[in-house]
Parts: C-alpha cells; structure tokens; sequence
C-alpha cells in the first residue's frame, strides 16, 4: 500500500509566498517468501506544480525514487516573482521502511547497503521564467546527501545543474 499527502499556505501578495508540506509513503516487508513491497506501475511521472508556474518531481529532481519501501518529506517554499516566473525551495528527507540493498527507481548510481534506513537528503532549486509565449528559461539545482544507510566511503554528495530553454515559433 502507498500515500501521499500534502498541504501548502499561500500567502496574500502579489509575489504569491508559498510555504509545502508533504509525506508519502510505500509499504515495505522483511518477509524473505515473498516479496510485499508496494511497487508503482511505471506509468507514473511523479511530476506535479506545487507553487510555481513549471511542473517538478515532488519527490526530489534528482533522486526521483519510486515510493516502494520508502517514507519521503518534504518541506517547500515557493514564490512568483514577476507575472508568470517562479523559484522554488524544495527539500526531502528518505528514509526506508526497512532497511534494504534496493533503492527502486533512483537515479543514483549507488545502492544503500540494507543496514541502516536513512538514505539521505536532499534539496531542489528551480527557478521558471515563462514572461513570453515564445521563450521559456529553466533553472534546476539540485544536491543530495546520502545517509548512513551507504557505506561510508560511498557518502559524497551528488549534485545536479540543469538549465533548458523551448523557444516557440
């Protein structure tokens, strides 16, 4: 079994101060005869707008799990800073149900090694600026610090940068 719930409180203003919170969670199983992990489908994109004006993967840009195993938080702030831009602040925390080698649907090239549950954390800039209907800009920073559920030679942190630009003709 998953769930996955959140809140946000919006501000009054013109610049639209967003504060998130969010928790889900997938079931995880330490019975070795079968395996009862909840499993996504694979369809899924886990990709939704949480305050600004460009879709994002909630559960973290970089890492980007599926929920099998795992419990994630996270904690937002957003705002649009002009007409229809925005820049938000996401951080995550993970951590598994029960420990476990797997890390199912992570983008990351190590594995945790099933001793301990706290995979780690991270946090998501992303900055959209969308002024004109032919040009869009993309701003994505991105830093995850493993926990001690790897080993201990394997906790430097990852980082990502990504910028992208669509032009419209």
């Amino acid at each position: 079994s998953a769930w996955d719930i959140g809140t946000y409180w919006r501000l009054p203003g013109d610049m639209r101060p967003t504060f998130s919170l969010g928790l889900a969670s997938g079931s995880g199983s330490t019975d070795a005869d079968t395996e009862r992990n909840f499993r996504q489908t694979g369809l899924q994109e886990n990709k939704g707008r949480v305050a600004g004006v460009k879709r994002l993967r909630y559960y973290g840009e970089l890492v980007d799990p599926e929920l099998s195993n795992l419990r994630i938080a996270t904690l937002g702030f957003g705002m649009r800073f002009l007409d229809n831009s925005s820049i938000e602040l996401l951080q995550h925390q993970y951590r598994q149900q029960v420990a476990s080698s797997t890390f199912r649907g992570s983008r990351l090239s190590e594995d945790p090694q099933g001793t301990n549950r706290d995979i780690g954390r991270s946090i998501d800039l992303f900055i959209a600026i969308r002024e004109s209907r032919r040009a869009e800009i993309t701003l994505l920073l991105s830093r995850f610090r493993p926990g001690d559920a790897f080993a201990a030679d394997r906790r430097d942190a990852a980082n990502a940068i990504e910028l992208g630009a669509a032009f419209n003709f």
